[in-house]
């Protein structure tokens, strides 16, 4: 890990370094840091709130370590507050919402009964409120952006029953 972090502090977006670091974080069972490898996410995330490469990083480091997707969803809306035109920002939270629709279908179990199916989806719907709220926000803030329209586009699906 030594080795790509030298690798990414010279070369931020090096396809081949973040791999390797991902490789090495996968295969290095309990000898890996996972809270020191989220923070150097957030440092590099810090520098280049873009980068998706550390963003793509993130997602697997965070649910190796076991970060709740709300605590993944706090972040995001950090990094989206600091620039609404954050795409990468945008994306990584796109996919934590279908990660909190697994884990919600998952605790289910496979046959959900009308009870827990109908606060499933009540939850749902009071979730994207807020989130079209936020990206209504995001897109009055910068109109020309595509960043929030995407999301916005995303949200009109991700809604759908």
């Amino acid at each position: 890990l030594s080795l790509t972090a030298d690798c990414i502090t010279k070369q931020p977006k090096s396809y081949g370094a973040w791999h390797h670091r991902l490789w090495v974080m996968k295969g290095g069972g309990e000898g890996v840091d996972l809270e020191f490898e989220l923070a150097l996410c957030k440092q590099f995330l810090e520098a280049d709130e873009r980068n998706f490469h550390c963003w793509a990083y993130r997602m697997q480091v965070a649910e190796r370590a076991g970060v709740s997707a709300a605590d993944e969803l706090a972040f995001t809306d950090e990094k989206i507050q600091q620039n609404f035109s954050n795409y990468s920002a945008f994306h990584y939270r796109s996919k934590v919402l279908e990660r909190i629709d697994r884990e919600a279908a998952g605790e289910a179990g496979e046959a959900p009964n009308a009870a827990s199916a109908s606060a499933f989806a009540g939850e749902r719907m009071a979730r994207l409120r807020g989130e079209l709220e936020m990206v209504v926000n995001a897109a009055f803030t910068e109109p020309d952006d595509q960043s929030a329209w995407w999301y916005h586009r995303f949200l009109l699906a991700w809604g759908q029953p």
